[in-house]
C-alpha cells in the first residue's frame, strides 16, 4: 500500500472514527479494548480500521444467515400450519 493510498483512506474513513482519536489513549484502542497503546500513528490506525472492517463483515455474514434462518422457519410454520387447517377441516 502506498503512503498516498494510505492516507487517501484516512481522509476517506475519518468520520467514522472517534472524534478524540488522534489524543493519547493509553488504555484503550479504538474498539475500546482495554490494552496499552502508544500514540496512535497511521500503521496502528489502519490496523484498527481493518479489524473493524473484518468484524463488520462477520457482523453483515451472521445477519445474512440468521435472516436465512428466519424465512426457512417462517416457510416451516405455514407449511405446518396449513397441514393443521387441513386436519381440522376434516374433523
Amino acid at each position: 500500500m502506498s503512503e498516498n493510498s494510505a492516507y487517501r483512506d484516512i481522509s476517506l474513513l475519518k468520520h467514522q472514527l472517534p472524534a478524540n482519536v488522534f489524543e493519547k489513549q493509553p488504555t484503550r484502542d479504538l474498539l475500546g479494548v482495554k490494552r496499552p497503546i502508544s500514540e496512535p500513528s497511521l500503521p496502528n490506525i489502519l490496523a484498527e480500521l481493518r479489524e473493524m472492517q473484518r468484524l463488520r463483515i462477520e457482523d453483515k455474514s451472521l445477519i445474512d444467515d440468521l435472516r436465512r434462518q428466519n424465512d426457512r422457519l417462517k416457510s416451516m410454520l405455514l407449511r405446518y400450519n396449513r397441514a393443521l387447517q387441513k386436519y381440522l377441516d376434516l374433523l
